[in-house]
């Protein structure tokens, strides 16, 4: 069941401090804990953060935001979805999305899922520090500077 949205803003974030432009980043990670984590990761970093704990409110949530989203973070193994489907949804409506995949599981585990990272360049594997997210979403945003804005939307629980 999806949660009402709701927003909030980090004002203490590193993009909102240097005044840098912000990036909207969708968050999709079925584990709640890990979830909040990379949330905080995130809005230290000054991104905008819609969150969703699965492919369902992940969609439901791309699809009613009429901004830009520039890039989604999602887990590569999740109930009732595969990365790879979900991210096809996402850019049928949005074809510039950007992705950056995560995962715990190592690549030959990934491998029984159907899933095939060794082409896959914007891959981080669980666990991660702050510094290898920001290099990563600088990376999959081609874009050297940190983004900012620091403001949450919560999908999921």
């Amino acid at each position: 069941m999806m949660d009402t949205l709701s927003r909030s803003t980090d004002k203490h974030s590193e993009g909102t401090k240097r005044g840098a432009p912000m990036a909207t980043i969708l968050l999709i990670e079925d584990d709640g804990a890990v979830r909040r984590v990379l949330r905080q990761m995130l809005l230290g970093q000054g991104h905008e953060v819609i969150e969703a704990a699965g492919a369902p409110e992940a969609i439901q949530a791309a699809a009613g935001w009429t901004a830009p989203i520039e890039l989604v973070i999602t887990d590569v193994v999740m109930p009732q979805s595969n990365c790879d489907g979900l991210i096809a949804q996402l850019r049928a409506a949005r074809p510039d999305l950007k992705a950056v995949l995560i995962s715990g599981y190592t690549e030959d585990m990934l491998s029984e899922y159907g899933v095939d990272m060794s082409s896959r360049p914007n891959f981080l594997r669980k666990p991660f520090t702050t510094e290898q997210l920001r290099a990563k979403v600088r990376e999959a945003l081609g874009d050297g500077e940190a983004l900012g804005g620091g403001k949450v939307l919560r999908q999921g629980a």
